[in-house]
């Protein structure tokens, strides 16, 4: 086996020197070339690359404003939406609603009333348990159970399927009582449920909503 020894002082130096008497192509590009004139462009290169990489975080930045932005945008939007549909909903209400009819068929209402608000709770319970055993969802506890079951208006669909009930259907009188009666009743009592459960649990609400308000900073 052939022992590597260290390079003496004067290796190096021979080595070049044998090396240039071969021939060596590096040292006549060194006389050919001026590496100098290259240097504007590695510079110009050099710093290309590091305001790309500058540009590419501002770009980011702005990227996530600007969907925090359109995000704060399109919620303003579907506010807007809730409130005309609303107001459409009780300019139809009001031109449907008639005491005797609702008195008439106060159990018949009321029946139907108790009977959806328990399949909504069910649904809702459904959800929630769906949620809660899923590792891409938010937990849904009791409290906002309570809220996804009370809120929103029932009945707002209902009220365009009367329009396309034939006036010669027979029980189309207890129909409209039925539904109108169900969403006074929703549009009431859900009402004063909801803020009880919200007002009963406004510490923890407002924790939850600093809490949010905050992950969006970051």
């Amino acid at each position: 086996m052939k022992k590597v020894t260290q390079l003496g002082f004067f290796d190096i130096a021979a080595r070049t020197d044998k090396l240039r008497e071969m021939g060596d192509p590096l040292v006549g590009l060194n006389t050919q070339i001026d590496w100098e004139d290259f240097r504007l462009d590695l510079n110009r290169i050099h710093t290309k690359a590091r305001k790309s990489v500058i540009g590419n975080v501002l770009h980011r930045i702005k990227a996530t404003v600007e969907e925090r932005n359109r995000h704060l945008r399109t919620k303003e939007d579907v506010q807007l939406l809730s409130m005309v549909a609303n107001t459409i909903l009780f300019v139809a209400m009001a031109e449907m609603i008639y005491v005797n009819l609702l008195w008439k068929y106060s159990v018949e209402i009321l029946v139907m009333f108790l009977t959806t608000t328990l399949m909504r709770g069910l649904m809702m319970w459904l959800f929630a348990w769906l949620a809660n055993r899923s590792d891409k969802m938010v937990d849904i506890n009791l409290r906002w159970w309570g809220v996804l079951t009370f809120a929103g208006i029932k009945g707002g669909l209902s009220v365009v399927m009367l329009t396309m009930i034939p006036e010669s259907f027979e029980y189309l009188e207890m129909f409209k009582a039925v539904v109108i009666g169900v969403i006074m009743l929703s549009t009431f009592i859900y009402s004063g449920v909801l803020i009880a459960i919200i007002g009963s649990n406004k510490n923890q609400f407002l924790v939850e909503k600093k809490e949010e308000e905050s992950s969006h900073h970051y």
